[in-house]
């Protein structure tokens, strides 16, 4: 099948949408389309040209960024379908009226004299308000067809809706056979894939987005062995911003400056989940290429803690088929039993638990707690380290640690 991929300029999504080419590019001859602006614009998701530079090496051939090269797509009729991902409500509106004044719009134009269909992936803060209307006219427009979409954060941003980036390759099977893939509705504020599927994940996933918040890297680096311990770890000299800027460029230093300074960090969380000095390099050395494929266009924050969850999610997806296998465990069945006793009862978490409500009872339960406490119940929680290494660290009696982690518990409850 012949796609083509457009990109519009809600940066922020490139991150979920580059996966997607990669995808579709490796089954079908996918040609990419670049917007004026998200051709031309840099902002603090990535520059544009490296946009389009990785686009195209995903697609192997050359982007089309002006209306002349994207004309001829209809009277050649180049395409099969053409997906516009993400769409933004300044695309949506010179659809819906009809308007071709740039690359994607015009390819849009250009492919629809064919009759064949044209798939939109939804991102835009007014979709709800401004925008909904010309959604509506487009849901009743022949040959268009939507990815299913949600409000992506309905107490932050009410009009807000973006789509499922992860449905596209489903749609557009669907869509090349005249169907929309339903439902086109889905619940808001999903909870971010997690390859830990009891009830406990609930509470695993708002205890990493504190550890996040207040750099759970520098909470781990600190306790009964921090001059030690951070001293062994830091081994690079650069600063995180140099070598975030090494990714961008490319450079294969960029993965031996991450090793040197976050090797062992990295190491540690896979080891406390993994149990296996195999798989947990292995662990890491997924990390590694984790990171080389998302920066760009992802320019995290807080490389520790960026690189922390990519270790944390791939270990734990390792001890998930380990586990399928009777083989593995570390410590991460102890600590999701122990986290099961904070959630009520029933097999439907994601029905019993307003996620919302569950971090913000979480930041206000971690922020009053004492510096040590905090520290202990991140440790155990988010990096799932034994209860004898969280005494050894802290210089307190297993016993200590033990109770401790109960009474907190039970405050959470």
């Amino acid at each position: 099948m012949k796609i083509g991929f457009c990109f519009c300029g809600s940066f922020c999504t490139y991150s979920k949408v580059f996966p997607i080419l990669e995808q579709l590019s490796k089954k079908h001859d996918v040609i990419p389309i670049f917007s004026e602006a998200s051709a031309a614009t840099d902002s603090r998701f990535g520059q544009a040209k490296d946009f389009l530079a990785r686009a195209e090496s995903i697609c192997d051939r050359k982007a089309l960024t002006t209306l002349e090269e994207v004309e001829p797509i209809g009277p050649k009729k180049l395409l099969d379908l053409l997906i516009i991902a993400p769409c933004t409500g300044n695309t949506l509106a010179k659809l819906s009226h009809s308007i071709a004044d740039g690359p994607v719009t015009m390819a849009a134009k250009s492919h629809l004299r064919n009759a064949r269909p044209v798939l939109l992936a939804v991102s835009t803060n007014d979709a709800l308000a401004g925008a909904a209307e010309n959604i509506g006219k487009l849901l009743g427009r022949k040959n268009y067809y939507f990815v299913p979409f949600r409000q992506d954060s309905w107490e932050n941003k009410p009009t807000s809706l973006v789509a499922d980036f992860s449905l596209i390759p489903n749609a557009a099977e669907k869509a090349i056979n005249g169907q929309q893939l339903q439902p086109i509705l889905l619940a808001g504020n999903p909870e971010p894939d997690h390859p830990v599927l009891d009830k406990s994940r609930v509470v695993l996933y708002y205890i990493e987005q504190y550890a996040k918040k207040c750099n759970a890297f520098e909470i781990f680096s600190t306790g009964y062995r921090k001059a030690q311990y951070t001293k062994k770890r830091r081994h690079s000299n650069m600063d995180d911003s140099e070598i975030i800027e090494l990714y961008f460029q490319r450079s294969e230093e960029a993965v031996t400056q991450t090793a040197s300074k976050y090797g062992k960090y990295c190491y540690k969380i896979a080891y406390h989940i993994l149990s296996s000095r195999e798989d947990s390099e292995e662990s890491v050395n997924d990390t590694y290429l984790a990171a080389w494929n998302t920066m760009p266009p992802r320019r995290p924050n807080i490389l520790s803690a960026f690189l922390g969850k990519l270790t944390r999610y791939i270990s734990l997806d390792r001890w998930k088929k380990c586990s399928a296998q009777k083989r593995g465990g570390g410590q991460v069945a102890l600590s999701l039993e122990e986290l099961e006793e904070c959630i009520s009862g029933g097999d439907d978490p994601e029905k019993e638990v307003d996620r919302k409500e569950l971090l913000r009872y979480l930041n206000r339960f971690l922020d009053a707690l004492p510096e040590t406490q905090r520290r202990v119940f991140v440790c155990r929680y988010w990096y799932l380290e034994s209860i004898p290494e969280i005494a050894a660290r802290f210089g307190f009696s297993e016993s200590k640690v033990t109770a401790m982690l109960h009474r907190l518990r039970e405050k959470l409850r």
